[in-house]
């Protein structure tokens, strides 16, 4: 009995050890496949698998927005994204404001006439109902199949005009972008230069009803004007002009710029940093400025090459 006993006890022990190696086993595999979700997740440790995912499933949601919009566009028009794009690179922004406002008065009428129709359609229905008499039937008849006919007249247009209105939309938006391009991608460049790269460019938020101009920092948040130092808002303001007067500067109109005191807010480092912008400037056209303030002139000495400055004292 007592062998049986020690036997039963060694074959209960070696299935534990079996089972404890297929846990092991099991174990190791599922540590395996997290490393590998892990390293194709491209985060550090399974922490960040959470994230991830979110990160991922927003991604998939903003690919079938794409998708959904690129369908609407091929249903409204035959031509392909590149054709439109290009149609719509020399657009004018008001131009598009104007045929928007339009399109939207428009679609306002139509829906009026819409409602109208239905109107008609119901009040011609209870006509219906309400007579007895053959012919005031028939009228009545008449009276509904004209408004229904109205009605369905009205749907394709209407239909066409909204759709239409909210391509336009996201068209116009895009085009904004664009259209600001030259003159404040030119000031973001100057701007940059003057706040020796506390500012790295300029950017437009056309979200709102009036399109807002912002300074992109190196870190953070893009900052409304409002949001500026009195120094930094007039290097912004200078970065503006200039910008304005280079993309009409032509071979056949180079006046020359004459500033006056335009330096008065800027301490030193601000003065240097402008300083550089305006030589950048004057590669295309002469640059007069005009001072009361001294230590000016040593900065420009100290910042500007010599055979581009000239000091002319009065």
């Amino acid at each position: 009995e007592a062998h049986r006993q020690q036997a039963e006890l060694t074959r209960q022990m070696q299935d534990e050890a079996r089972r404890r190696a297929r846990i092991q086993s099991d174990l190791d595999a599922a540590i395996t496949e997290l490393a590998a979700l892990v390293q194709q997740a491209g985060v550090s440790t399974e922490d960040g698998l959470v994230d991830a995912e979110v990160r991922s499933e927003h991604r998939r949601a903003m690919a079938d927005r794409l998708q959904h919009q690129r369908s609407q566009l091929a249903g409204a028009s035959e031509k392909d994204l590149n054709a439109l794009r290009q149609q719509l690179l020399d657009q004018d922004s008001l131009a598009l404001d104007v045929e928007r406002q339009t399109l939207t008065d428009e679609i306002q009428r139509l829906e009026g006439l819409e409602q109208a129709a239905i109107s008609a359609e119901h009040l011609a229905a209870s006509n219906l109902a309400a007579i007895d008499t053959s012919d005031e039937a028939a009228r009545a008849r008449e009276e509904m199949e004209s408004a229904l006919a109205r009605y369905r007249s009205g749907v394709r247009p209407w239909a066409q005009l909204k759709l239409a209105e909210a391509l336009l939309s996201e068209v116009l938006k895009r085009h904004r972008e664009k259209a600001q391009g030259p003159v404040v991608a030119l000031a973001g460049r100057y701007f940059e230069m003057m706040t020796a790269g506390r500012f790295v460019r300029l950017v437009v938020d056309a979200d709102g009803d009036k399109p807002m101009l912002l300074a992109q920092p190196a870190q953070g948040q893009p900052v409304g004007i409002a949001g500026l130092s009195e120094g930094t808002a007039d290097q912004l303001y200078l970065a503006l002009r200039l910008a304005a007067l280079e993309v009409q500067r032509t071979p056949d109109r180079l006046m020359p710029l004459v500033l006056d005191d335009v330096l008065m807010t800027a301490d030193d480092q601000r003065a240097a940093c402008m300083l550089q912008a305006l030589e950048a400037f004057s590669l295309g056209g002469q640059v007069l400025l005009f001072s009361h303030h001294q230590h000016l002139t040593d900065i420009a000495r100290r910042v500007l090459g010599g055979d581009v400055l000239q000091v002319h004292s009065l």
